[in-house]
């Protein structure tokens, strides 16, 4: 090392021993510094008062999150059902079971839609139970299926055994208790068959405001749970019900510590990771204030148009609408009201019944499919539409919505044969593009038999018996049964198969004993 350097070492280490020599200064400490004495004659000026923040409200007594939670668990607990009952099938009764939520203290529950396949008809769900758990132990309810709203994505059964002075404790909910990022929440659901289906809580966080489709908040995993499960703050706020994201709607309520209801809990199935999302009481409220009813399912507006699309912002720029919102048209379906009204493909909707298509709650799709449910079957509805030519009006008269495949009249064939007919519903025909009035019927469901033997399948269409075409279920009923009533050693039957409907003969062998 050079002289120099080493006397800029010494220099350097001169300096540093003198600093730790030095005693530390006040400030250096973290100490205040008193202000100067006042001068002679001057009052030393009043320590002055801490002042109270703006808004600030008694401070709630130190509780620990367990004690937080066990308050949410005590206010859940009574609101929460179990709720089971059957699917009656061609092949028997099915149990479904899942979770809902006390909506009314006359023993209105709500549940998750998803639960009530267009596939069934409002009678075939029977023996419904209500399990709640009350103060003075668990008891179960006989209970009654009204419908579902399919907008709201929810269902609703009424218990239709309470005592003239029974009344239940309810969810209610509460728009004074808002949810925002970080909010922690209490999500209340049941544990599995093997565990009785004891009520069952766990705690999440909400990770992300979701403002389309529909607006929604995102949770932790932590906070997963089984489908309809009740969601509460950490205050015991109702804040909703769990829903899954992306796949069939799960369930849940919500909570915030606080209680009251504001949702529904979703998350994503399968692959891919899952997402938990509180679906908010906002989105099904109107629901408990005028429950469905059977009667209002079988009364469902129609259209007629398939293939809706969003108009995006360049599509309206290219054709000159500005900031106009809108639907574009994919296909109209032959016949029906759209098509008698003048609607045609690739129109684009702006509006409906006078009112644009707001996306405040949703897309364009979403506001356009709602405000044209709002008209009921036989009802008005008028379209201003965009095409080429500009915007014209058009109006006319909405339909009933077609026979759902639940509701399709069909034909048991037990015995030996064991498979069961049914009437073509107008989407068996769409979906196969087939004429809206093509003859026949279609093959509902089969079990191992002589008629699965010899090849019958699901969803095949039967347009003959032998020689003689078939018209309609009740037709081919009659001719089957003149048909094995002499014992033929064989059936011959002519179907369509699949989407490209090939005919192909099917032969039943008949073991006749």
């Amino acid at each position: 090392m050079s002289i120099k350097n080493v006397r800029m070492l010494s220099a350097v280490l001169a300096v540093l021993i003198l600093f730790a020599l030095s005693p530390v200064p006040a400030w250096a400490q973290g100490e205040l510094i008193p202000p100067p004495p006042p001068a002679e004659g001057e009052q030393e000026p009043a320590e002055a008062e801490p002042a109270e923040p703006a808004g600030a409200v008694e401070p709630r007594p130190e509780i620990t999150v367990a004690e937080m939670i066990r308050e949410v668990m005590e206010k859940a607990r009574p609101l929460v059902a179990h709720v089971s009952f059957k699917i009656q099938t061609d092949s028997g009764k099915s149990k479904v079971e899942c979770t809902g939520f006390v909506a009314s203290e006359d023993g209105l529950v709500i549940v998750n839609a998803k639960h009530f396949s267009e596939s069934y008809a409002s009678d075939d769900y029977l023996d419904f139970e209500v399990q709640l758990e009350l103060p003075d132990g668990p008891k179960t309810y006989e209970a009654d299926y009204l419908g579902k709203d399919v907008v709201a994505k929810v269902a609703a059964i009424r218990i239709n055994e309470l005592k003239d002075d029974e009344k239940l404790s309810y969810v209610e909910f509460s728009e004074e208790a808002p949810v925002a990022v970080g909010d922690q929440v209490v999500v209340v659901g049941h544990m599995g068959k093997q565990f009785n289906y004891k009520r069952d809580y766990r705690l999440g966080r909400v990770t992300a405001v979701i403002e389309k489709p529909v607006k929604q908040y995102s949770l932790t995993p932590g906070a997963s749970h089984n489908e309809d499960a009740l969601i509460l703050s950490m205050d015991g706020f109702a804040l909703g019900i769990l829903r899954k994201s992306g796949g069939s709607s799960g369930g849940g309520r919500t909570f915030r510590f606080g209680g009251r209801f504001r949702g529904f809990r979703s998350f994503r199935s399968g692959g891919g990771g899952s997402l938990n999302m509180l679906y908010p009481s906002e989105h099904f409220a109107k629901v408990i204030a005028n429950p469905p009813t059977r009667k209002a399912e079988k009364e469902k507006s129609w259209l007629g148009v398939m293939g809706l699309q969003e108009l995006t912002k360049e599509l309206a720029e290219y054709w000159g609408l500005g900031e106009e919102k809108g639907v574009i048209i994919g296909h109209v379906i032959e016949g029906g009201p759209a098509d008698k009204m003048g609607l045609k493909a690739e129109d684009v909707v702006l509006e409906v019944n006078g009112k644009r298509l707001d996306t405040d709650q949703g897309t364009s799709v979403t506001a356009f499919q709602a405000e044209a449910k709002k008209v009921e079957a036989g009802g008005d509805i008028e379209l201003v539409v965009y095409r080429e030519s500009g915007k014209v009006t058009l109006s006319g008269k909405i339909g009933a919505s077609p026979k759902p495949v639940g509701k399709a009249k069909k034909e048991k064939f037990k015995e030996e044969f064991k498979f069961t007919v049914r009437e073509l519903v107008f989407f068996d025909l769409y979906d196969r593009d087939l004429p809206i009035d093509h003859p026949g019927c279609i093959v509902h469901y089969y079990e191992s038999g002589w008629a699965a033997d010899g090849g019958l399948r699901s969803g095949d269409i039967i347009t003959k018996i032998g020689n003689d075409a078939v018209e309609d279920v009740g037709h081919f009923k009659k001719l089957f049964d003149a048909k094995i009533a002499g014992k033929p050693r064989e059936v011959i039957l002519t179907v369509l198969r699949g989407r490209t409907n090939q005919s192909v003969l099917v032969r039943i062998e008949c073991h006749w004993k």
